[in-house]
């Protein structure tokens, strides 16, 4: 779930206008202002993404969380974060469940409940099964959700990610382009074999790395490392954390994808990753793709420290 839910993070905060549609249509009432930071002073209770929009001159606020497998409990914390968004904020505040699969469940609830005798505390909550607009994603509407269409099938064949492939190769900025193939080849890997995801993005693989998306991953290991940095209250303790939080973040990406490839990497294996110096830290994730068993990154890793002693 991991994976799947910082690609819905990602392209809701690009994307704000696509889930203004899904959730108001053309409403010309409602007018989107701006994404709100989401942690609502409490990291345990964050939300997904909380976008800002004005309806008859009065902010308010939407909380979408994204869900895959639906969940009596996770209505629970959807009402607690829903209070404490109002309460932090002051001001009316709605949250949308955004159902992506929908797999073989037959309900996808969206109300909250609490009973005592007969007292009643009632939530209930917008939807939106994601699925119903698939035809809208095909037809080149919200193109910005092609990465998605994987999800709306339990079996979905090679023609689903061709779909996906030919909706964004249409996008006229390479970069986006780069971004959305990227974040597809993260969601196929929810439905399809490893070898199979390397067949259909072959030629996308290089992409990855280069993607921004990824680059926030290692972004999010420099903040890492700055904040443990800032907190030795040392400024040579700030460098060093920066330099640390940039490599972990490296690691961990490269860690990930191996773990897509191979199942659990051996802790052996991990620690001589993490001894690598910072060129062959480079040269790995290069040459990352062409790593298909375990004793292909053995045998990369003795190469190394062969060469590493000449």
């Amino acid at each position: 779930m991991f994976e799947l839910d910082r690609v819905m993070k990602i392209l809701a905060a690009r994307y704000p206008y696509v889930f203004q549609q899904l959730l108001f249509g053309d409403n010309p009432d409602i007018v989107f202002e701006k994404v709100e930071d989401s942690a609502i002073n409490i990291a345990e209770h964050r939300a997904d993404k909380i976008f800002c929009y004005r309806e008859n001159d009065k902010q308010k606020l939407v909380s979408y969380e994204f869900v895959t497998q639906p969940k009596q409990s996770d209505l629970l914390r959807f009402h607690a974060k829903n209070g404490l968004l109002t309460a932090s904020y002051l001001m009316e505040v709605i949250t949308v469940i955004v159902y992506l699969e929908r797999g073989r469940h037959r309900t996808f609830p969206n109300e909250y409940i609490a009973k005592i005798g007969g007292a009643v505390t009632k939530t209930q909550f917008t939807r939106i099964l994601l699925w119903e607009y698939e035809d809208r994603i095909r037809s080149g509407e919200f193109w910005e959700l092609a990465p998605l269409l994987v999800l709306f099938e339990d079996n979905p064949d090679t023609e689903t990610i061709l779909a996906e492939k030919k909706l964004i190769k249409r996008v006229k900025d390479e970069r986006e382009r780069v971004d959305l193939l990227g974040l597809a080849t993260m969601v196929a890997f929810r439905k399809f074999k490893d070898s199979i995801i390397k067949e259909l993005f072959y030629k996308e693989f290089d992409m990855l790395k280069e993607s921004s998306f990824v680059k926030e991953w290692v972004q999010e290991g420099w903040e890492k490392g700055r904040v443990e940095g800032h907190e030795e209250g040392h400024e040579e303790g700030h460098e060093e954390g920066r330099v640390e939080g940039l490599r972990d973040g490296e690691i961990r990406i490269i860690m990930k994808l191996l773990e897509r490839t191979l199942g659990r990497v051996s802790a052996n294996l991990e620690n001589k990753i993490r001894s690598l110096d910072d060129k062959d830290i480079d040269r790995l994730s290069d040459d990352l793709f062409s790593i298909k068993k375990t004793t292909d990154l053995e045998q990369w890793l003795r190469h190394r420290g062969e060469n590493s002693k000449n």
